[in-house]
């Protein structure tokens, strides 16, 4: 991916969908698209026979999966067809082969977040060069649902096709107490410039060729578990992933050519879409005082940052890198960018953490009215904050141990198991300038962002800070030799 290009194009001539005809004439139809993997269409986990359930502790600590890449061919055939972003989703199948059932009180195995969890990251590429890569994916996308899809929508269809869990905020429920064979299908969205995106809706795919998407597999099995005790362990015969297909919506218009061609500026188009780059950054045992974490974010137009700290798997925090907290009594967060703070009043979730997320909930664009400040986010589960309180902090602050998380004070919420609710203390800051279809976020490239931190407490366990940003891009089309350059 390059750099923005010569000034010209900073306001980009997008296709001139405008003088298409308002009624499609009977040439135009639609075509949906199953495309199967052109290399690996299954994967099988190593078996699970290790210890898997740990009284008031969780299991399964870096059980190893597969990490292996699924690649799919994006077809193209004519100028005429154009992609419905919109309408882009994965899908693949889950079986789960029970060779040994286990007993026990209060065994319970959940997947992570949801079927997204077994993605590490994802890849779009023209001709083996990457336009798109997205890493920490699975994080990624938990933490966007959470904040955006709330306990009552949960109920209705996403629990049925995502693999999330109709009742908690966690994925659902794995088999294990009985032996036997179990299949799930799942089928999801896709965080893409090719599916959930701002890009223009319709993307001209017949001017692109050897189009690819490369979904790289989880390397460690995305499931948590939990139990108070255990008399027998399950053991997994076999764990895999198959029936892999990318599903697509073509849209098929051949009079649109004549104006894709018309639009064209030196025989290219341009379109404006977005996307999302990570850094991700070790936070040392014993941190404490002002940290600075400089971010390899490096953009032409950064629009957010978003972040948060998460630690191995442990009694406080039994899902692992799905379990964001306050790590150490952060009572300053800010992000420098190009010598300028944002927020300028620094952000403090020891006294202030309802100021935390609202401004995250900014960050994600949430500001139009109240319904867009839903999510399954609950006081606890944000205010999660370990190892210890200090003196003067806000009482809606809890400190999760024992694989639960009590109610802040004066809370009837009750304790929750931290395996059903993970804690979710999500941070971000808003960079753009001002709400526009021009690139109006901040330029990166010559210098780096880097979070400041103060930590009131020392840490106590190894941590990492995940950061993403969202990204203007323009996609730069030759019809001609029907090349995409990506320029960030």
């Amino acid at each position: 991916m390059s750099s923005f290009v010569a000034s010209e194009i900073g306001l980009p001539v997008q296709t001139n969908y405008s003088s298409i005809p308002a009624t499609l004439d009977n040439s135009s139809y639609v075509k949906y698209i199953s495309q199967s993997p052109n290399g690996i269409t299954s994967v099988v986990g190593a078996a699970v026979s290790s210890t898997v359930f740990v009284a008031n502790n969780p299991g399964l600590v870096a059980q190893q999966f597969n990490n292996s890449q699924i690649i799919f061919d994006i077809p193209s055939s004519s100028p005429s067809e154009f992609l419905d972003t919109s309408e882009t989703n994965l899908q693949f199948k889950l079986t789960v082969v029970v060779g040994t059932a286990s007993s026990g009180t209060g065994t319970k195995i959940r997947l992570l977040g949801g079927a997204h969890s077994f993605i590490d990251s994802i890849q779009v590429l023209q001709n083996n060069v990457p336009i798109e890569t997205i890493s920490s994916y699975g994080q990624l996308f938990t933490m966007l649902l959470n904040a955006s899809v709330s306990f009552s929508e949960r109920t209705g269809m996403i629990s049925a096709f995502g693999g999330e869990d109709s009742n908690t905020a966690n994925g659902m429920e794995m088999p294990h107490a009985a032996t036997g064979t179990y299949y799930y299908s799942y089928t999801i969205p896709v965080l893409s410039i090719i599916g959930l995106s701002t890009t223009d809706r319709f993307i001209p795919i017949g001017c692109m060729q050897n189009m690819q998407l490369v979904v790289n597999l989880a390397s460690q099995l995305p499931w948590t578990t939990s139990c108070t005790a255990i008399t027998t362990q399950p053991v997994f015969s076999s764990i895999t992933l198959s029936e892999f297909f990318l599903n697509l919506k073509y849209v098929v218009i051949p009079s649109a050519v004549p104006a894709l061609l018309s639009s064209a500026k030196g025989g290219k188009i341009y379109l404006k879409t977005n996307s999302w780059q990570n850094s991700n950054i070790g936070v040392a045992t014993g941190s404490s005082g002002l940290q600075q974490f400089l971010l390899q974010l490096r953009v032409s137009s950064m629009r957010n940052l978003l972040w948060y700290e998460a630690t191995d798997k442990t009694a406080a925090c039994p899902n692992g890198y799905y379990d964001a907290v306050n790590n150490g009594g952060n009572n300053r967060l800010q992000v420098n960018v190009n010598g300028l703070l944002y927020p300028n009043r620094e952000l403090n979730m020891v006294n202030y953490p309802s100021q935390c997320i609202y401004y995250f909930l900014q960050a994600l664009g949430m500001k139009e009215n109240l319904k867009s400040y839903g999510g399954t986010i609950s006081r606890s589960a944000y205010s999660a904050t370990i190892p210890s309180l200090t003196s003067g902090s806000d009482n809606s602050l809890v400190v999760p141990s024992g694989m639960s998380r009590g109610a802040p004070i004066g809370s009837d919420e009750g304790s929750v198991a931290v395996i059903d609710y993970p804690n979710q203390n999500f941070l971000g800051v808003d960079l753009m300038k001002i709400d526009s279809q021009m690139f109006c976020g901040q330029n990166t490239k010559q210098s780096a962002p880097y979070l400041i931190i103060n930590k009131t407490v020392a840490t106590t366990s190894s941590a990492i800070l995940f950061a993403w940003c969202n990204m203007d891009v323009l996609l730069e089309v030759d019809i001609q030799t029907k090349q995409v350059v990506a320029y960030i």
